[in-house]
């Protein structure tokens, strides 16, 4: 399974800025995050939406096409923070809502991000916490800034993690919509040709 932040981006939501947004990816730790917060072992930090083991054209999808592991820059984020707070014509960062589950890791999780976003960015972090069948109802009618979401392959293709992030695809539950995204997955779902399909 792969766990990741899902930002709402409707008009409605502080998060539907992409500085906002970036400010926050820019001051997050994935290492950290795993080594201290999720604490178990086998669990490895992510890069993208796509994990280490999904299989790719001949090997493994990640040895086709690497990425660099994003590391943490503070003074990168506050220039991000600084851009969002003038688009959204702020005098001080927004208060945000993250919306989780009733867990005893989930609240582990939701506290970790509420102290670093209070300490790194002076972003107020207010925890939602419900159980899972509440927690799907709002994520789904959109009453949330952050989510923490995950999602376990159906099948060892790309496209099992790939295809979340389209318009169409009722697990968008932050709405992100790119019409080049959308034509790429597109594009890969037309063909059998694994190159062409990898590529896209």
């Amino acid at each position: 399974t792969v766990y990741y932040l899902e930002y709402n981006v409707t008009a409605a939501h502080p998060t539907s800025n992409k500085n906002l947004r970036k400010a926050i990816g820019a001051i997050f730790d994935p290492e950290e995050y795993v080594d201290k917060v999720v604490a178990i072992p086998g669990t490895l930090p992510g890069s993208t939406l796509m994990p280490a083991w999904i299989a790719g054209k001949k090997g493994l999808f990640r040895e086709d096409y690497p990425v660099a592991r994003p590391k943490p820059d503070l003074a990168a984020a506050k220039k991000y923070l600084a851009a969002a707070m003038a688009e959204l014509n702020l005098k001080a960062p927004p208060s945000l809502v993250w919306l989780t589950g009733d867990s005893p890791h989930s609240a582990k999780e939701a506290e970790y991000f509420q102290n670093l976003l209070k300490s790194e960015l002076g972003i107020d972090l207010k925890i939602d916490k419900q159980i899972f069948k509440q927690r799907l109802a709002k994520m789904t009618s959109g009453e949330f800034d952050i989510v923490s979401a995950g999602w376990g392959p159906d099948y060892n293709d790309p496209m099992t993690f790939a295809d979340l992030k389209t318009s169409w695809n009722e697990n968008n539950r932050g709405i992100w919509k790119n019409p080049k995204y959308d034509e790429l997955i597109r594009k890969a779902q037309s063909t059998t040709n694994a190159v062409v399909r990898m590529d896209a």
